[in-house]
């Protein structure tokens, strides 16, 4: 599912092309969006559910999968999940497993070096998709995301099919969160920090993860970028990258 998005993005012409294509995503068509996101959920939850399972967890785990798609980009607890949906943890990790063989959701952990000071007790599902977040918002009456958000689920989906390192988040005490990290061999770990545009920089999360892990790319991760291609963080360079970087990094 993440490939066409991708592709469509790198291929997007401008602000107002790129944020349709973030709002309407590739997988969904109609111009309904709670109604074709309720045709496409039935087909996906039958599809990952039925057969798979016992009968009598049947309608909790689909209840489960709804509040993951709905709650895409939102911090999860498994267990807190397999309690609302009265079925056990391990049958919940299942239905996780199950989404992301698929390739239709990614589910963020926490990448954890071995400080105290790094929190791991959220999961983060993020649909490879954008346009099915809104829909599924749209179907039960929420509001939509921000453009942030939107475009988080967007870095997300580009940093599965164009890396190949693990994809995490990190977090820490301080309540500093990047979203994308990419840990990899010699106890590198690449850092991708988030904007909507270039003005949004924010240098406080490279100094946070670099006191604790100093080796790795620091990367500043935006739609499009018509200024410098590299800026600093106390002392630290970032370079400013955009989707059609991602692949020659």
């Amino acid at each position: 599912m993440a490939r066409p998005f991708v592709d469509a993005l790198l291929g997007a012409s401008g602000a107002a092309e790129r944020g349709a294509l973030l709002r309407e995503g590739k997988a969904l068509r109609g111009d309904e969006p709670a109604a074709a996101f309720e045709e496409w959920f039935t087909e996906t939850a039958d599809s990952l559910v039925t057969g798979r399972f016992r009968r009598s967890k049947e309608t909790g785990l689909k209840a489960a999968l709804r509040r993951l798609f709905a709650e895409s980009g939102e911090p999860v607890q498994i267990s807190a999940l397999s309690g609302e949906a009265g079925v056990t943890r391990l049958t919940v990790v299942k239905l996780v497993e199950s989404v992301t063989a698929a390739g239709i959701m990614h589910m963020n952990v926490a990448f954890h070096g071995g400080h105290a000071k790094e929190l791991t007790q959220f999961q983060y599902p993020y649909l490879l998709d954008p346009g099915i977040v809104t829909a599924a918002r749209a179907s039960l009456g929420l509001e939509p995301l921000s453009d942030g958000l939107l475009w988080e689920h967007a870095a997300v989906a580009v940093l599965r099919v164009l890396r190949r390192e693990p994809l995490c988040y990190w977090h820490e005490r301080n309540y500093l969160r990047i979203p994308c990290v990419c840990p990899a061999d010699g106890g590198r770990v690449h850092a991708f920090v988030l904007g909507t545009d270039t003005n949004a920089f924010d240098p406080e999360p490279f100094r946070a993860i670099r006191v604790l892990h100093p080796i790795g790319g620091n990367y500043f991760l935006v739609p499009e970028n018509t200024g410098p291609s590299e800026t600093e963080a106390f002392g630290l360079p970032v370079r400013i990258v955009t989707p059609a970087d991602i692949a020659s990094l």
